[in-house]
């Protein structure tokens, strides 16, 4: 499936969060929200003109069929991230921010780090989708922050993720 709009990439989202199994212990959240949760979150970001990338497993879809995710990346500095107090953030590091926006999650990549800086500004590129311009990494900035990724992911021994990034 090629992602052409906001919508599916709402879809996207809203299928892995159902179909995951670790997700149907305790009360079942409301997954059909996901999609107008994805939309409000691109429409907002559009109307303030926040600067932004989407990266991560939904910017891969649009390059290749057959990945799944249930976020959403993005690589964002701390002065556009001001500008969304709606982010409920759970977890802050020096790079990254967990943060949810309603029901979805959403991962940002801070560009103080200067890779994901330099993804940023020299590898990502807007891109139509059938409702919006979306700026979106381009294949060399993906495998960038793969290839960022995956040591600190053999650090961690989180194997069944090195899987998905080493194939993905």
């Amino acid at each position: 499936m090629t992602i052409q709009s906001s919508a599916q990439i709402g879809q996207v989202i809203r299928n892995a969060v159902a179909f995951d199994v670790k997700n149907w212990q305790g009360g079942m959240m409301n997954t059909d929200s996901l999609i107008q949760s994805v939309q409000d979150l691109f429409t907002v970001l559009e109307q303030r003109k926040i600067d932004y990338v989407l990266v991560g497993g939904i910017a891969t879809l649009y390059y290749v069929e057959g990945r799944n995710t249930q976020d959403l990346d993005l690589l964002m500095a701390v002065s556009s991230l001001e500008k969304l107090p709606e982010l409920k953030v759970s977890n802050r590091e020096l790079y990254f921010i967990r943060a949810s926006y309603n029901e979805l999650q959403i991962d940002i990549l801070l560009t103080q780090n200067p890779l994901f800086k330099k993804v940023h500004s020299d590898y990502a590129k807007p891109q139509r989708f059938l409702d919006r311009d979306i700026p979106l990494a381009t294949v060399e900035g993906l495998l960038l922050l793969k290839l960022y990724a995956l040591p600190s992911l053999y650090r961690q021994g989180n194997f069944a993720r090195v899987g998905i990034y080493e194939n993905g």
